[in-house]
């Protein structure tokens, strides 16, 4: 199994209790054959959208685990529906290759108490074939927003809840009105992370990097503790809390415009 696939599920841990349906990175392993034919290259891409329209009503909180792609998630008015959309897509040499490996590359919503549950699910054993799903999900801006990806982007729009996003490969950025006594979680291991906050957030911020530069701009931070590697301080009264942290990478904080 690929090393970063593997790191994941350490990650995703406020999955398990959902068992198989909604923790961790998951794999078809119920379909033949269990090595395929390997490929010499992924220049053939075979696609097909998907669409799923959930009631928010009694649900408050998403969690989405993918594999590869693209993550983008939109906050809308209060009562309006979770919607799900995106593309399945499949790398190989050939189209009929790709078009038959389609079906086992899957996109898997469920809905579990106050969650809605949305992964990835994939041949465990590629044949050099690449695999990819890129999401767009809208969802009302209060939700409750938890992300876990291995490669691709995260991108969070207009949200005013608690989030918490890790992403190994790629780039973060969200755009977040921290809640009141709520947390803004963003981790990475290479990749930049761009967040963008109200002037009058309310919370204990962290940023940390191993590798890279740290940016904050047009917000004060009190109580500011500053290294080379690291930003720490106090947004109005600190009330919620902000972390933000990869290895290889920048950080960058500024006020929303």
């Amino acid at each position: 199994m690929n090393a970063n696939v593997m790191r994941i599920l350490a990650v995703v841990s406020i999955l398990a209790p959902y068992g198989c349906g909604g923790g961790g990175v998951e794999f078809n392993t119920t379909f033949p054959p269990i090595n395929p034919v390997p490929v010499q290259n992924t220049n053939v891409v075979a696609s097909e959208p998907f669409n799923f329209n959930l009631a928010s009503t009694t649900r408050s909180r998403l969690v989405l685990t993918g594999i590869n792609g693209s993550i983008v998630v939109n906050g809308a008015p209060a009562g309006s529906n979770v919607t799900v959309t995106g593309e399945r897509e499949v790398g190989s040499d050939s189209l009929a290759d790709a078009q038959a490996q389609l079906p086992l590359l899957q996109v898997n919503v469920q809905e579990v108490g106050a969650d809605i549950l949305v992964s990835t699910t994939q041949p465990q054993n590629s044949g050099g074939r690449r695999y990819t799903v890129n999401y767009r999900i809208q969802l009302p801006a209060s939700f409750a927003v938890n992300i876990a990806n291995v490669n691709g982007s995260v991108e969070v729009n207009a949200m005013a809840g608690n989030l918490d996003s890790s992403l190994i490969n790629g780039r973060t950025e969200a755009t977040v009105a921290l809640p009141a006594s709520g947390s803004v979680k963003l981790t990475g291991e290479n990749g930049d992370i761009v967040l963008h906050l109200p002037q009058s957030t309310s919370a204990v911020l962290t940023a940390e990097v191993g590798i890279g530069t740290i940016t904050l701009t047009g917000l004060v931070l009190q109580n500011q503790v500053t290294t080379s590697t690291l930003l720490q301080g106090t947004l109005g009264t600190g009330t919620g809390t902000v972390s933000l942290k990869t290895n290889i990478g920048s950080v960058s904080i500024d006020a929303v415009p």
